[in-house]
């Protein structure tokens, strides 16, 4: 039996709108691997919604520390 997984997705752009930051910097996040991306193609790249805020979680914190 299949185990499907079925979680929101987002793209790129509503990505970098919810952490504020550049879709170039998104795709820098995947590529330091502090993102996990789903690549459909070479050039399309889904989101989970979850990893987005445990992205966002983190980032949080290390801005606060800093701001401390």
């Amino acid at each position: 039996m299949l185990n499907f997984n079925l979680e929101a997705l987002m793209v790129t752009k509503e990505v970098a709108s919810y952490l504020r930051v550049e879709p170039a910097t998104v795709l820098r996040y995947v590529k330091e691997q502090k993102l996990r991306a789903i690549h459909l193609s070479k050039r399309t790249l889904r989101f989970p919604v979850s990893e987005v805020q445990q992205l966002k979680d983190s980032l949080d914190a290390t801005y606060e520390r800093q701001s401390a």
